[in-house]
């Protein structure tokens, strides 16, 4: 997401022509099917998770959310980019090589030096 002043957010591309499909267990497929069904998606475009006018959430909203989560959970100090570290480590630990770590974190590929 990106804002700019006075503009609403809105949606582009990610870094590094990044884009691709990340696998998520069942469980978590169970969960979202049923924030859909509890909660509805908000505006235009389908939001997951909306911030206001049914415009997607502002960066500093879902870390907000994030935050107020952890806290009622006594995790605070886990950030939400601490996340994309387990998923790297996770996939290292599993004996992924480091290109296949690279690409499934969206990161460029490494130019030969």
């Amino acid at each position: 997401m990106t804002k700019t002043i006075e503009a609403p957010p809105k949606a582009r591309d990610p870094k590094y022509g990044s884009e691709r499909v990340i696998h998520i267990p069942d469980a978590l497929v169970t969960m979202l099917a049923r924030h859909v069904e509890q909660v509805g998606v908000g505006g235009e475009q389908q939001w997951l998770f909306p911030g206001s006018r049914d415009l997607p959430a502002h960066v500093n909203t879902i870390g907000e959310w994030w935050r107020k989560l952890m806290r009622s959970l006594d995790l605070d100090g886990l950030r939400m980019h601490d996340l994309r570290h387990f998923f790297a480590s996770g996939l290292i630990a599993s004996g992924c090589d480091v290109v296949t770590v690279q690409r499934a974190m969206g990161m460029p590929p490494q130019q030969p030096r």
